[in-house]
């Protein structure tokens, strides 16, 4: 189910993605688990933000934009 997910959602694909590299920078040592977590706490939030307004957009131009959108501000931290 999670990877239908994964498949048919860009909110999602771009979320996995982007946790993965942040993890990544903790196994190594460029980044702390905290600040790692308080990453996670964000992201989450401004995933299930985008979701929402995906769900109430019909353009494909303007579900676009939110989709560019989400991509900036998860990696923005």
């Amino acid at each position: 189910m999670f990877e239908n997910k994964l498949q048919s959602e860009e909110t999602w694909k771009l979320y996995k993605r982007d946790y993965k590299k942040y993890c990544a920078r903790v196994m190594k040592g460029n980044m702390s688990r905290e600040d790692f977590n308080a990453w996670v706490e964000r992201a989450a939030a401004k995933q299930d933000s985008a979701i929402l307004l995906l769900e109430a957009t019909k353009g494909a131009e303007k579900r676009a934009a939110l989709i560019e959108e989400l991509r900036v501000e998860l990696n923005r931290d």
